[in-house]
């Protein structure tokens, strides 16, 4: 069904939302010597959940509005790990 049509794609959202894009931007902030509060602040921004807001901009623009639904759901859901340990991860650096 649909709900298997989705898996891969949230697999990638959510592994790119809330672990790579943290990490690029850390990686990121820390090559431009950015101060330690700001880096931490960029890099949890980075790693917030998917915005509700894309369910919106998918309909209006033609998009996949199930698809983006479903996004906010699994990276907030996932978030609950993920945010704190990044929190941790950050707060050892």
């Amino acid at each position: 069904g649909q709900a298997r049509l989705l898996w891969r794609p949230l697999v990638g959202v959510a592994g790119s939302k809330l672990r790579l894009m943290p990490a690029l931007a850390w990686g990121l902030l820390t090559l431009l010597h950015a101060p330690g509060r700001e880096a931490a602040i960029g890099v949890l921004m980075m790693a917030a959940p998917t915005a509700v807001a894309s369910n919106a901009v998918a309909a209006d623009l033609g998009g996949d509005p199930e698809l983006a639904s479903s996004c906010v759901l699994v990276t907030t859901v996932l978030s609950i790990a993920t945010y704190p340990a990044w929190v941790l991860l950050l707060g050892a650096r």
